[in-house]
């Protein structure tokens, strides 16, 4: 990989305070919450012989960005529900729209983002939950592959990284998880999958003069080495 990025060997400063009075190791969840773990959890391991590796990387308190491979509608369950902590996740508004599903989407901590809205309306909403003190589910390919390979890298995660100095990132690979529940299938179908959480780490410091573009493809770079440090293909 090309211009190698040095990671902060300690993290900096603590993020800005929390917006909301809840603390940050809070790990209180409602009953539909509590309930979707629950289920995947069991369904996980009796229907999916899922392998779950390294999930103590992820930080026991303070905000962190989880980033993970995409390639199957199971990805945002199946890696949140793993973290021994309360994640967050974006969904589009129209899916928290709907009758009871909406409902339940939004007591398991889903966030509305609008159909064709700006890239900034949902990195503000990023770091609002961030800034709060929590974990937040992020796929930085932005969508599902549509052949199980890892997509291209997009440079969202750092525009939400950036500026916000002592949050980590953890990135993660959903493995044989495109087997399970694929683009146009109905109903999961039995596969073995792996996933695996990789080492917390920082966004590099950005040098002199550097471009934002500049800065955001090296992060992206990174991010995209160590997904395939992993396994990812």
């Amino acid at each position: 990989m090309q211009d190698q990025i040095q990671l902060t060997t300690n993290p900096p400063a603590a993020p800005d305070a929390p917006r909301e009075p809840h603390s940050q190791t809070d790990t209180r969840l409602t009953f539909a919450h509590w309930l979707a773990i629950t289920t995947t959890r069991l369904f996980s391991r009796i229907w999916l012989r899922v392998s779950i590796e390294h999930v103590d990387r992820v930080p026991k308190t303070g905000p962190v960005l989880i980033l993970s491979t995409h390639t199957s509608f199971f990805d945002p369950p199946i890696v949140g529900a793993h973290v021994p902590r309360p994640c967050h996740y974006l969904s589009r508004e129209g899916i928290l729209k709907v009758p009871l599903l909406g409902s339940f989407c939004k007591q398991c901590n889903a966030h509305p983002i609008r159909r064709g809205a700006g890239d900034r309306e949902a990195i503000r909403t990023c770091r609002d939950v961030l800034r709060q003190g929590w974990p937040l589910v992020f796929f930085p390919e932005g969508t599902r592959s549509r052949d199980g390979r890892l997509g291209p890298i997009q440079g969202g995660f750092a525009m939400i990284l950036d500026g916000l100095e002592g949050v980590p990132y953890v990135p993660v690979l959903a493995q044989d998880t495109y087997g399970v529940l694929r683009r146009g299938w109905f109903f999961p179908r039995p596969r073995k999958v792996r996933i695996t959480y990789g080492e917390p780490a920082y966004l590099p410091a950005r040098s002199q003069g550097e471009k934002a573009r500049e800065y955001f493809d090296r992060c992206r770079q990174e991010l995209e080495s160590r997904l395939r440090e992993l396994g990812a293909r």
